[in-house]
């Protein structure tokens, strides 16, 4: 994979708010890029503005598919509720973005955008990588913040989920990380 460089999303309120804000955010790589690390943050927002800064490095892709995860019950709902969704990509395949989208009355899923490296047909075993613990149960979107999902340089995302607990989060369940599948295209 080539250079890497960093984008952001829109600025939109997510200070204070529930998971469904989420849908106002938009992580998409350009052309013939794909994603290899994503972080909400204040950055250049002003207010209760956030947005995502999310870093994609140069592939030869073909063309982007969309597939979305199976709806699950998320408006209203605190960030916790996020460990019910997990997006990822068909194999063979490396992310390229993603948003949350809204489904019937209160479930909501991911859209996930992928693309296959046009160069290369087997990819090899993805690894996951695990971020570090951070207190999200009961949290509003600000408190994404914490958590830094990032691939290996060299490497790309194939999926993530939010995971409650294990090994490094302490005692009590109210600790979750990001684990990430990375391949090295």
């Amino acid at each position: 994979m080539g250079t890497t460089t960093t984008l952001y999303s829109k600025c939109t309120k997510l200070n204070g708010e529930k998971v469904e804000y989420l849908d106002l955010q938009n992580v998409m790589c350009g052309k013939d890029q794909a994603l290899t690390s994503f972080t909400l943050t204040k950055g250049a927002c002003s207010g209760k503005n956030m947005q995502y800064t999310f870093t994609c490095g140069s592939l030869k892709l073909g063309a982007v598919t969309n597939s979305s995860t199976p709806c699950t019950s998320l408006k209203g709902k605190t960030l916790e509720f996020l460990d019910r969704q997990k997006p990822k990509c068909a194999s063979g395949e490396v992310m390229t973005g993603f948003t949350l989208k809204a489904c019937q009355g209160s479930n909501m899923g991911y859209q996930v955008s992928c693309a296959k490296p046009f160069y290369k047909q087997n990819l090899g075993k993805a690894t996951v990588v695990e971020g570090k613990c951070k207190a999200l149960e009961g949290k509003d979107d600000q408190y994404l913040d914490r958590l830094k999902p990032k691939c290996p340089t060299g490497s790309a995302i194939t999926g993530f989920r939010l995971t409650q607990g294990g090994p490094g989060c302490g005692k009590g369940g109210f600790k979750f990380r990001y684990a990430v599948s990375c391949v090295e295209p």
